[in-house]
């Protein structure tokens, strides 16, 4: 996963192909995915 983004290495690679309902449907799953980054990083 990467960590400026947040999206899965299958995410990258399909994202140039993702519909914009595709992207907008993911942006909640990055978010929560940031958040569970960060706190993880805070300790």
């Amino acid at each position: 996963m990467c960590v400026g983004c947040f999206r899965t290495l299958e995410e990258l690679g399909r994202w140039t192909r993702f519909t914009d309902a595709e992207r907008a449907a993911l942006k909640p799953e990055l978010e929560k995915r940031r958040a569970a980054y960060l706190a993880r990083k805070a300790g």
